[in-house]
C-alpha cells in the first residue's frame, strides 16, 4: 500500500498548498501507485508526485488520512500492475 502526495500549488488546483495527500493505492509495486495517481490526478509543469510506502510516512498521518482520501486498487482502474525484475 502506497501514500501519493502532490508537491507544489497552482491557480487552478490547490493554490498555495505545498503538500497534498491525494490517495492511498493498495498495491505492492510503487511504479503501479505513481501510473494510477498519473491517471487520477493532474499534476501541472510545478508540480511533482511523492510514492511513500507506509514504513516512510508518521503512523499517525498515515491513520488520519486512511479514512479521508479514497484508496484505489489497480484492478478497478484496468492498470495492471508492472512486473518488477528479479536478479
Amino acid at each position: 500500500m502506497f501514500l501519493v502526495y502532490r508537491y507544489g500549488s497552482n491557480a487552478a488546483n490547490q493554490s498555495m498548498t505545498p503538500k497534498m495527500p491525494l490517495c492511498f493505492v493498495d498495491t505492492d509495486n510503487e511504479m503501479t501507485a505513481e501510473r494510477i495517481a498519473e491517471v487520477k490526478f493532474t499534476f501541472y509543469n510545478n508540480q511533482t508526485m511523492e510514492v511513500c510506502s507506509e514504513s516512510e510516512v508518521d503512523n499517525d498521518e498515515w491513520n488520519e488520512l486512511a479514512g479521508e482520501i479514497p484508496c484505489y486498487l489497480p484492478a478497478e482502474e484496468k492498470i495492471k500492475p508492472i512486473a518488477t525484475e528479479t536478479v
